[in-house]
């Protein structure tokens, strides 16, 4: 499959990589590869698919899966990292807080609070008292400059003793 993509006989290529997935749904670099494939086309939309179809699969180590889109990001990969961690979301995996965690810090980087707060409303669904969810929903409306509602959530947040070192200082300006 690998071959026929380096050759650019990308149907054939396709068609082996889905073929790999049916006979061996837990084996990860089929569904790698074709992402990244999809990737390349900018067929964003099926990459995400084949995400999601692959954090689904039975005997899929989702810590691993985690651990590759953090890899993804580092090798200056970062819409197939994003669309691997929204997969993980999707899926409601072993790894959906800390994916969740992820997308929402890329969301505040990319100045899209609005879907930054509904990774945090993930984080915060699954523990109402996660440190990061608090803090990082308290940020987030620092940042829009609702300070009615920053404040109460990072008052909660240093009631629980937050380890968060900026905490004094937004609360101090909500």
């Amino acid at each position: 499959a690998v071959a026929r993509a380096r050759l650019l006989r990308l149907d054939e290529a396709e068609a082996d990589f889905l073929a790999l997935q049916k006979d061996q749904p837990a084996f990860v670099l089929p569904y790698l590869n074709l992402a990244r494939l999809y990737v390349l086309l900018s067929e964003d939309s099926r990459a995400g698919d084949t995400f999601r179809s692959l954090a689904r699969a039975r005997g899929v180590n989702v810590g691993e899966l985690y651990e590759t889109a953090l890899e993804m990001e580092n090798a200056r990969r970062r819409s197939e990292a994003t669309l691997l961690m929204e997969a993980l979301v999707s899926a409601k995996s072993a790894r959906t807080v800390e994916a969740a965690l992820w997308l929402a810090a890329r969301s505040i980087s990319d100045l899209e609070y609005g879907r930054a707060r509904n990774y945090y409303d993930i984080v915060l669904a699954g523990n109402a008292d996660d440190h990061r969810g608090l803090f990082g929903m308290g940020y987030i409306s620092y940042l829009a400059g609702d300070f009615k509602r920053a404040a109460p959530l990072l008052r909660l947040e240093l009631k629980n003793d937050s380890p968060e070192k900026d905490l004094y200082y937004f609360l101090s300006r909500s």
